[in-house]
Formats: structure tokens, C-alpha cells, sequence
């Protein structure tokens, strides 16, 4: 974000790595998240965590990209 706000919204190539590595991430975590509730007899709490904040930055970065769609 800081390198996107300092260049007055013309972020260089790394700027787009950073943001699609870490989109990228968010769906790895929630498809690995989803594969471990297959695990019987296991305590899924931290699995339950994990799924839930990877849910909530895939939406926030669908947020953010359709947010600069629309500029």
C-alpha cells in the first residue's frame, strides 16, 4: 500500500508481485484449511481460524481489485 500511495498510484512491478503472491497465499491457505477438515478425530479449531482469515483476505483483496476496476 505504501508503495502504491508514494508513487501517486503508479506502483512499480513489485507492488503487483506482492499483491498476487499474497492473493495466491490467501487461496492456498483456504484450500489447505478446507483439505484438513477431511482429518478424523482431530481438533479443528485452529484449522476453523485459519480458514476464517484466509476467507477474509481473499475478500478483502476481491474487494480491493474490484474497488480499482471501478477508478
Amino acid at each position: 500500500m505504501y508503495l502504491s500511495v508514494s508513487t501517486g498510484g503508479n506502483g512499480a512491478l513489485n507492488t503487483g508481485a506482492y499483491g498476487l503472491s499474497s492473493i495466491l497465499m490467501a487461496l492456498m491457505g483456504l484450500w489447505f484449511g478446507i483439505l484438513s477438515f477431511s482429518e478424523k478425530e482431530r481438533n479443528y479449531i485452529l484449522a476453523k481460524i485459519g480458514v476464517g482469515i484466509s476467507l477474509v483476505l481473499v475478500i478483502l483483496w476481491g474487494v480491493i481489485i474490484i474497488t480499482g476496476f471501478m477508478r
